[in-house]
């Protein structure tokens, strides 16, 4: 019996071993491709979410969680009626900043939260966020893809000299990721870079 479980039995009032057990079902989730096997996993991850914040209504991490969940159903679109739609984003963001907002170091919030708010469009927004996602840790495993939305967004503000700066730091800390080769392709189309078809090339 896994432990978790057992933790669950012993103190049915901690809400920690039911926040481990959703985002275990929210990982595999992600690891399934057939849309049919993800979509159950990631009710399942809500739920427990659901249970974790009826003990604690402000765990940042169970917050964190069905925020999260709620944005990859959008994302993965495995949910796709677009009122559902309209209401999951808006759920989503009102949980990832709650989270955030009760725990400013949740890195993987602050990563998720940029991510929706580039599918929202919002890439002040998503520029702020990513910011404090790479701030709070550098070292996080979505690292490349926070660099990326940090050159990304600040590319779509025309803010091309943060966007110059964020592409290279990817270049520096990730030199065989094929995304800050395409950075630098990006802003051979800014005017604060020379169109050189030699570098292009």
């Amino acid at each position: 019996q896994p432990l978790h479980d057992l933790a669950c039995e012993v103190d049915g009032r901690w809400p920690e071993p039911l926040v481990l057990r959703g985002m275990i079902a929210y990982r595999r989730a992600r690891a399934s491709e057939a849309p049919a096997s993800a979509r159950p996993l990631m009710d399942t991850a809500l739920a427990y979410a659901a249970r974790a914040l009826e003990l604690s209504p402000k765990n940042p991490k169970a917050l964190e969680l069905r925020g999260t969940v709620r944005y990859q159903l959008v994302n993965r679109q495995l949910e796709q009626q677009p009122t559902a739609v309209a209401r999951l984003l808006q759920e989503a963001e009102q949980d990832l900043r709650a989270a955030t907002t009760i725990d400013p170091s949740l890195a993987t919030a602050w990563y998720t939260l940029s991510d929706l708010e580039i599918h929202n469009a919002d890439f002040v927004d998503a520029q702020v966020a990513a910011r404090k996602a790479y701030e709070e840790d550098a070292y996080l495993s979505a690292a490349p893809r926070i660099l990326w939305q940090l050159f990304s967004s600040s590319y779509e503000l025309e803010d091309f000299v943060n966007a110059d700066y964020w592409c290279e730091e990817g270049v520096r800390r990730f030199a065989t990721n094929p995304q800050f080769v395409r950075c630098r392709l990006f802003m051979l189309t800014t005017p604060i870079k020379p169109a050189e078809a030699g570098a292009a090339w």
